[in-house]
């Protein structure tokens, strides 16, 4: 576990409301409040489990979005420091794997024609697509010689949706912290 984090609290503590607190007690109070917070939403899950299926059709405040967006991706993190002079380092490695979800109200307007019917721009630079593609460890074509992009970008395209409210939650446990 890194303890800068719980250092940089204790001082920021000291500094903002002017009270002394030991680096210890911060770590204490983090994992308690994180614990607690973790109980809410599993009972939060368990009661949405207990409605009947029309029941949880129904959205639980009076604003429904027009457009819901759900975008689910994985990655690997560093756990600890490479560097960590430490006899008792965990045979898995210093990296696992985390899951991040995405979620997002949106609001749009219906339209009668395709809002997009080019390809934005910043799918049209082989420069950017080139680094794409080699930060996922795939191949990209030469860069020369390439059209240059359209003039429009998605930025600048009429009837874009527009986020409303984007919630982001992540887990090292697996898929199924997220719940059903």
């Amino acid at each position: 576990m890194q303890l800068a984090s719980f250092v940089q609290a204790t001082g920021d503590l000291e500094a903002l409301a002017e009270v002394k607190v030991s680096r210890e007690r911060v770590q204490r109070w983090t994992k308690r409040i994180g614990n607690q917070r973790v109980a809410q939403i599993k009972e939060q899950a368990e009661a949405y489990q207990e409605l009947s299926l029309p029941d949880r059709g129904r959205s639980p405040v009076d604003q429904v979005p027009q457009v819901a967006c759900v975008q689910m991706d994985g990655g690997r993190i560093q756990i600890r420091d490479r560097q960590e002079n430490s006899d008792d380092r965990e045979s898995k490695g210093y990296w696992r794997e985390s899951l991040v979800g995405c979620c997002l109200s949106m609001t749009s307007e219906e339209q009668s024609t395709d809002s997009c019917p080019t390809i934005p721009k910043t799918f049209m630079d082989p420069a950017r697509i080139s680094d794409l593609c080699r930060g996922i460890k795939g191949f990209s074509g030469d860069v020369e010689g390439a059209e240059d992009p359209p003039p429009n970008s998605p930025d600048d395209r009429i009837g874009r949706p527009e986020v409303l409210v984007r919630s982001v939650v992540a887990t090292r446990e697996g898929i199924d912290a997220f719940g059903k």
